[in-house]
């Protein structure tokens, strides 16, 4: 457990925050500028083929489209199949648990010399997710063989049918079903052990995508524009859903982490300070609170800012008191601040 800070009298607002304050503020171009676009290949039927996402972060709900390009010596047709899976964490902390299956189509793709013609995927993301385990929502991509993809499918419902048992406890280790789906999923993700197919170099392309977190008792109200070296202020409101008194509740923001791909976000260090470094409120049962933070960005790009709550014995019984929320702030030059 981490240990709570003192409250910073003379620099925090303890404020009922209205319920417009929930909305999240920052927008799409920022948001989608904090992570690179996922983008990888595989080369199937002596064609390679190009996947790429518009976006690697979205908010709940939105849609992200994958598209594939195939390019080969001699113009062909090459059949493959998009899997998009859901991660669900763990059952308890130990095995993981089988993904959900989001989307599964067949494309069949035009190879030329050059790349043929681009065909495109659209699929709504929900952003469900595990509060305790997973900060957010995780997406996995997949684009591989027809046969590959269907083995994986069978695998993969099976081991959900097998944690779906009424009755059923959370495993302590897996079972056959949930080994067989592992070794295939994990050959897909990491490569072959020897003699598995599945999952070999080039077979499979992955593409991995986030979602902010989905129904937080933690949001944050920020500019979408703030100038180099200028403070500005970053709100955060934070209730309590339980029916239960908090006591200890802290409240920080921090650099993003836990996210898929490569991270683009300004990194904290030297480049960013944050007054006061972390607060501590009191909430009355399904209380609503929000706290202020003076943020300075002393170099230009998009600044990533997690809002985090933490507290003792209160969250071992609900895991909604150690949650957070995400905004992205485009940091540029005063000019470009005002616009």
């Amino acid at each position: 457990m981490r240990n709570i800070g003192l409250f910073a009298f003379g620099v925090t607002t303890l404020l009922i925050v209205p319920a417009a304050l929930h909305r999240l503020t920052a927008g799409p171009k920022q948001l989608a500028e904090l992570v690179a676009r996922g983008a990888d290949s595989l080369e199937l039927n002596g064609a390679k083929i190009d996947v790429s996402v518009d976006r690697s972060l979205v908010d709940p709900g939105d849609q992200v489209t994958v598209k594939l390009v195939a390019t080969a010596e001699t113009p062909r047709k090459v059949t493959v199949e998009v899997l998009v899976l859901e991660a669900m964490g763990t059952y308890n902390g130990r095995v993981p648990e089988p993904p959900i299956g989001i989307a599964h189509e067949t494309l069949t793709l035009e190879a030329k010399p050059g790349g043929g013609a681009a065909r495109e995927v659209t699929v709504t993301l929900r952003g469900n997710r595990k509060q305790r385990e997973m900060a957010f929502g995780r997406y996995q991509i997949f684009v591989t063989s027809p046969q590959v993809a269907a083995k994986l499918e069978r695998l993969r419902i099976r081991a959900r049918r097998e944690g779906a048992v009424p009755g059923f406890e959370p495993m302590e280790q897996a079972t056959p079903n949930h080994d067989k789906f592992l070794h295939a999923y994990y050959a897909m993700v990491n490569g072959p052990d020897d003699g598995d197919e599945a999952g070999a170099p080039g077979k499979a392309a992955l593409i991995e995508v986030n979602t902010r977190p989905k129904d937080s008792a933690v949001a944050i109200r920020a500019p979408e524009h703030v100038a180099v070296a200028e403070p500005f202020t970053v709100v955060v409101s934070v209730t309590n859903p339980t029916r239960h008194a908090v006591n200890d509740l802290s409240v920080q923001l921090v650099e993003p982490s836990g996210l898929s791909g490569e991270y683009l976000g300004i990194t904290y260090g030297g480049d960013v300070a944050i007054e006061p470094a972390k607060l501590a409120v009191a909430l009355a049962p399904h209380e609503t609170k929000q706290v202020e933070f003076r943020v300075t960005a002393r170099r230009t790009g998009v600044l990533g800012v997690y809002a985090e709550t933490r507290c003792e014995q209160e969250c071992e019984y609900d895991a909604r008191l150690s949650d957070g929320a995400l905004e992205a702030i485009a940091v540029g030059t005063p000019a470009m601040a005002k616009r």
